[in-house]
C-alpha cells in the first residue's frame, strides 16, 4: 500500500530579503525558483526536490516515465490510474481527473521532503471544490480525519495501512499533501512548519547545479536533485538492509534529476556529482575499439560495458551480498568488459542470425573449455584479423561460421561475413560510454523479436511445455521506435542519459 501511494504522490509531483542566484541562467531567490513557485515551499534542507512548471507537464512526463520502463514487463501507466481511481476516487494522471478536485493543472507543482517522507505542493484554482470532495470521501468512501492547527492552519490526517498516516493542508491556496511513513521519521508534527518556514538559501545552489547538470538552464520540465547523504541516514535508522550499501553512495555528494517530453520522445538525465571519485571510475573504463560503432549503428541490439565488472563488484561491497554475489563468482568467466551486438535475428533459423561479441578477458579459460570438442582443429583455420591472429570456425551440419580471437586478454566472437574484419576496424581503441544500450524496434519485426525473446527464455529453467513471453513482451514494446541509454563521465558528474521515442 505505501509503495502505491509513494508512487501516485510521484506521479502528480513529477511535475526576509531575496538571495538571488542564477548559475547557469537559473534565478533562485527567496520565492524559489523564479520558473517554478511551487519551489518557494521547499523546506530549508531538502534531502531530495523535484519539481515541474505546470501539473500537466509532469502528468504527462509520469506518465511516459511509466510506459516506457513498464514495456518489457507489459505494463503501463495505466495500471497506476487505476490504483490510484481505486484508491482515491480520481485518477491523479489525468488533467481533467485532478481539475475536477480543484487542483489547477497550468500551475506548478513540487514534490520533496527534509528527511525520507514525500509532500506534495500544487495550487488550487477552487479549494472549496477541493474541500467538497474530501468531505464526499468521508461520507462515500468511509475517510476517518482527525485535525490539528499548525501555524494557524488545520492540518488533517488519515490513517493509510497500519502504520502509515496521509496528512493534508490547504493555506493561500496551495495544497500540501504528506505521507509519513513507517520507514522513515515520524514527522507528522514537524512538515508543515518546516515547508512553510521555507530557506532557498540553503538549497538554491543545489538546485541551480541540477537544473545545469541535466541541461534544463533554459526549461526545466520535470527537474530535482537529491542529497544521498541525508536521504540514507533516514532510511537506514529503519531500513537494515540499507546499511549494506551506504558506503557505495558515500562518494555521491548531489544527484541531479530532469525529465521532459513531448508526447512521442521522453527524454531524461541522472547526474550524480561524485566529486575525485570521477578519476577512479575514468580509470576503471577501457576505451572501444575503432569499427566498433559502425558494427551497432542500427542494430536491432546493442550493448556496452566498458568498466571493469571486477572492480565494480569490489566498489559495490555490501549491496553485493545482499544479492548473494561476491566478487569471485563475478570474475569465474574471467569477463572484465565487453561489448555485444545483435545485427539480425531469423526466428525460424536462430543459427542464421548475426552477432559480434567483444570481451576483455582475464582468463581464456572458460570459453576455451566451450570450445573444447573433438575434431575442432581440423575444422578451423587461422585467419588474421586486421592486428589479430584468429580462427574461423565451421563445423559440418551446421550452416554456422564462427570467426574468433581468443586469448587471455581478449575473446571475440562474431557471425556474419566480415563482422569481425568490421569491429575491430582501423585505428586505435578510444575512450567512448562507460554503459550503453541501444534498441532499435525498426529492426526487427513483431515476430522476431517474439522469437528472441523466447529464444532467451529457452534458456533459463522453466518446466518444460511453459510457453515464452515473447509474443507479449514483443506486444507490449510495438508502440515504440527505439530507445537508447549510455552512462558517461562528464567532469565530476557521473550521468545517465536516456531515451525513448513512440512510432
Amino acid at each position: 500500500m505505501k509503495l502505491v501511494i509513494c508512487a501516485v504522490l510521484l506521479a502528480v509531483a513529477c511535475g526576509g530579503k531575496p538571495t538571488p542566484q542564477k548559475p547557469g541562467g537559473t534565478t533562485i531567490t527567496a520565492e524559489g525558483d523564479a520558473q517554478i513557485p511551487a519551489t518557494r515551499w521547499l523546506p530549508a534542507k531538502p534531502t531530495y526536490a523535484f519539481a515541474a512548471k505546470t501539473v500537466a507537464e509532469a502528468q504527462r512526463s509520469v506518465r511516459d516515465l511509466f510506459d516506457t520502463l513498464g514495456a518489457p514487463f507489459q505494463d503501463s501507466s495505466a495500471a497506476l490510474s487505476r490504483t490510484a481511481q481505486a484508491m482515491f476516487g480520481v485518477d491523479i494522471l489525468s488533467e481533467s481527473g485532478v481539475a475536477s478536485i480543484g487542483v489547477d493543472v497550468t500551475a506548478s507543482v513540487a514534490l520533496f521532503s527534509d528527511g525520507a517522507n514525500p509532500t506534495l505542493v500544487a495550487r488550487l484554482a477552487d479549494a472549496e471544490r477541493f474541500n467538497e470532495w474530501v468531505d464526499g470521501r468521508r461520507t462515500g468512501a468511509g475517510l476517518k480525519t482527525s485535525s490539528v492547527v499548525i501555524d494557524g492552519v488545520e492540518v488533517f490526517s488519515a490513517k493509510q495501512g497500519t502504520r502509515d498516516y496521509l496528512s493534508w493542508a490547504v493555506a493561500d491556496d496551495w495544497l500540501w499533501v504528506h505521507l509519513s511513513l513507517a520507514a522513515g521519521k515520524d514527522d507528522r508534527a514537524s512538515w508543515f512548519s518546516a515547508s512553510r518556514k521555507g530557506g532557498s538559501d540553503s538549497w538554491g545552489e543545489a538546485w541551480a547545479w541540477a537544473r545545469g547538470a541535466v541541461g534544463a538552464e533554459a526549461d526545466p520540465g520535470l527537474v530535482g536533485f537529491a542529497e544521498p547523504a541525508g536521504l540514507l541516514s533516514n532510511l537506514t535508522s529503519r531500513v537494515d538492509d540499507v546499511r549494506a550499501c551506504l558506503d557505495l553512495v558515500k562518494p555521491v555528494k548531489r544527484i541531479a534529476f530532469g525529465l521532459d517530453g513531448d508526447g512521442k520522445t521522453i527524454h531524461g538525465r541522472v547526474a550524480l556529482d561524485v566529486g575525485d571519485s570521477g578519476s577512479r571510475i575514468t580509470a576503471a573504463a577501457v576505451p572501444v575499439s575503432a569499427g566498433w560503432a559502425s558494427v551497432e549503428a542500427g542494430a536491432p541490439l546493442a550493448a556496452q560495458v566498458n568498466l571493469d565488472l571486477v572492480t565494480l563488484a569490489q566498489w559495490g561491497g555490501g549491496c553485493m551480498a545482499l544479492l548473494d554475489l561476491e566478487p569471485a563468482q563475478i570474475d569465474r568467466y574471467g569477463v572484465q568488459s565487453g561489448r555485444a551486438t545483435l545485427l539480425s535475428f531469423d526466428p525460424d533459423e536462430p543459427t542464421a542470425s548475426n552477432f559480434a561479441v567483444a570481451m576483455e578477458l582475464s582468463s581464456q579459460q572458460y570459453f576455451a573449455g566451450l570450445l573444447d570438442f573433438p575434431l575442432r582443429s581440423t575444422l578451423e583455420k587461422t585467419v588474421q584479423f586486421g592486428p589479430y591472429s584468429g580462427k574461423r570456425l565451421s563445423p559440418p551440419f551446421t550452416g554456422i561460421t564462427l570467426d574468433y580471437i581468443l586469448n587471455d586478454s581478449m575473446g571475440w566472437f562474431a557471425i556474419g561475413d566480415g563482422v569481425l574484419e568490421r569491429a575491430i576496424g582501423q585505428g586505435e581503441p578510444k575512450g567512448g560510454d562507460l554503459l550503453k544500450l541501444d534498441v532499435t524496434f525498426d529492426a526487427l519485426t513483431p515476430d522476431a523479436w517474439a522469437g528472441l525473446i523466447d529464444f532467451v527464455w529457452d534458456f533459463g529453467n522453466h518446466p518444460e511445455g511453459v510457453k515464452g513471453p515473447g509474443e507479449g513482451i514483443a506486444a507490449s514494446l510495438s508502440p515504440w521506435k527505439e530507445a537508447h541509454a549510455r552512462l558517461s563521465m562528464e567532469g565530476s558528474n557521473l550521468v545517465l542519459d536516456a531515451s525513448a521515442t513512440r512510432r
